[in-house]
């Protein structure tokens, strides 16, 4: 790890925890909530690893990449995340838990090198759980 700092993200998901599971592991989901609709290159199972080419402006890409380390279904997947912003190797950590109707994310990335790189991460983190939560409506739309 390179930081002591962590970002946290939580999310209420209108859906059950299987819905969010599946949503979770399937690689184009994968590709638009984490990639944001970037060139992505996904080979989600453990063991396997991602690359990511995310748009940052309209002429500025940004490589991540990672390995999944952890998917407990339905409630755990964790993997590394590698980009020029986390100064080498972090740890993504998702939590999925059945409230009600509802399922709770929470997202720990850690292992960031300062608290300014750590709320930013936060901040991405929280809108793109955002775009997962949404797919996930729309998936569940598209089944009934």
């Amino acid at each position: 790890m390179s930081g002591e700092f962590k970002a946290v993200a939580w999310r209420g998901i209108d859906g059950s925890l299987v819905e969010v599971w599946e949503a979770l592991v399937d690689v184009e989901v994968f590709k638009e909530w984490v990639g944001m609709n970037s060139q992505a290159r996904v080979d989600l199972r453990e063991g396997g690893d991602f690359h990511i080419d995310m748009q940052c402006g309209a002429d500025k890409t940004l490589p991540h990449h990672g390995r999944f380390l952890k998917l407990s279904r339905p409630r755990l997947m964790e993997f590394t995340w590698i980009s020029d912003f986390t100064n080498g190797e972090s740890l993504v950590r998702i939590e999925l838990k059945a409230v009600g109707g509802q399922t709770e994310l929470t997202l720990t990335h850690s292992g960031l090198p300062d608290a300014a790189n750590a709320a930013d991460h936060e901040a991405g983190w929280t809108e793109m759980a955002g775009t997962l939560a949404a797919r996930v409506v729309a998936r569940a739309g598209a089944k009934g």
